[in-house]
């Protein structure tokens, strides 16, 4: 396994939001538009395992779907190719705790998941890294596959 490969789930951190990644081609996945703004550029990725990762660079792979990614608003859907750096090799629980709390303030749409102050409750006596993970999936995200 190579140092910057991520295990997955991994939460997705790029101001204001952050995203649950259950597997590789989620997070892999992109449009041409973004890759353009440099949206990708300078996200932060935390992994399973606690590993911090920071995205340098991304690059277009390949178109993916129907008429190789394009729709009719002219933007493509694409796989990307992350340049990742290992930025920490384990994230402090606290500062992950603080950098949810921070993209719930920052982000109007946090709020639309449900009670927001009882998702605060659980994430502040989350233990462990595979809590908080929790926390954070059954908020936004999908539940996972087996």
């Amino acid at each position: 396994m190579s140092p910057t490969a991520i295990e997955f789930p991994a939460i997705f951190f790029k101001a204001p939001i952050h995203q649950v990644h259950q597997r590789r081609s989620d997070l892999y996945q992109s449009t041409a538009y973004a890759l353009k703004r440099k949206w990708l550029t300078g996200a932060r990725i935390v992994d399973s395992l606690g590993r911090v990762h920071l995205v340098r660079d991304a690059r277009k792979v390949r178109g993916i779907g129907p008429l190789r990614g394009w729709n009719l608003f002219l933007n493509q859907r694409i796989e990307v190719d992350l340049v990742l750096d290992v930025e920490q090799e384990q994230v402090e629980l606290d500062d992950l705790k603080r950098w949810i709390r921070e993209s719930w303030a920052s982000w109007s749409g946090a709020s639309a998941g449900g009670d927001l102050r009882e998702q605060r409750a659980t994430l502040k006596r989350a233990t462990t890294l595979a809590d908080v993970f929790e926390v954070v999936r059954e908020k936004f995200d999908e539940p996972p596959t087996s």
